[in-house]
């Protein structure tokens, strides 16, 4: 009885351990997300003509807002939808919602520093 008792503790620390490493990892693999984006923001900002230490400002309130605004994990999925979708789709007002997110956020911290 005691081993059987033993044995159910033991797998269900087991799972624990296991789900809480997947969400490190997620965690982590939404951090390196933020950074590509944010890299990706910036790059395209100085492409654009603003100098690197506002585009930096920028990028950094955009995503933050944005974050705020809903999650990391939603903004992280609105980024790649938009990153991936046709003209058409972005057109046929399917992307609504990704496009507020994404493009209001940008928009506002734009405006709000003066850029």
């Amino acid at each position: 009885m005691k081993a059987s008792v033993l044995i159910k503790v033991s797998s269900i620390v087991a799972i624990v351990l296991a789900l809480c490493s997947c969400a490190m990892l997620q965690q982590q693999m939404g951090e390196a997300s933020i950074d590509s984006y944010l890299q990706g923001c910036i790059y395209r900002g100085v492409g654009q003509g603003i100098e690197r230490d506002k585009a930096v400002e920028l990028c950094e309130c955009h995503v933050d807002a944005a974050i705020k605004k809903s999650s990391q994990q939603a903004f992280l999925d609105a980024a790649g939808r938009l990153a991936n979708a046709s003209k058409e789709e972005r057109l046929s007002g399917m992307l609504k919602n990704e496009i507020t997110l994404v493009k209001g956020t940008f928009k506002q911290c734009k405006t709000d520093l003066g850029i």
